[in-house]
């Protein structure tokens, strides 16, 4: 159903995807909306992905479509996931740090 070639080119695709997911994390306010559309994107494909795999036209697939699509929807799955779990960091609040207050002063002589 879906030639190897493009098999190839969508997996490349994903990849990029999920390379500009990520660069919103350590990049620059310039790289946020970039990353949030890249993970927009990987919610839809994900979302579409499903749909066809989930369908009564699946048992139709051929072999390697049917593992292309599984393993791809899996993958984009795990980085959405991923996503959520580093940002739970940003959701807690801050420890209080002691160590002004408690830290060793300096000697001067």
């Amino acid at each position: 159903m879906i030639s190897s070639l493009r098999r190839n080119l969508q997996r490349e695709h994903l990849e990029r995807l999920i390379d500009l997911s990520n660069a919103g994390d350590n990049g620059t306010a310039a790289f946020r909306p970039i990353s949030d559309l890249a993970t927009h994107t990987l919610r839809t494909l994900s979302s579409r992905m499903g749909s066809v795999l989930e369908s009564s036209g699946a048992k139709k697939i051929d072999p390697y479509t049917l593992s292309h699509l599984t393993e791809s929807k899996a993958r984009v799955d795990r980085v959405l996931d991923a996503a959520y779990i580093s940002n739970a960091a940003d959701m807690r609040p801050a420890a209080p740090s002691f160590l002004g207050f408690f830290g060793q002063e300096s000697e001067r002589e």
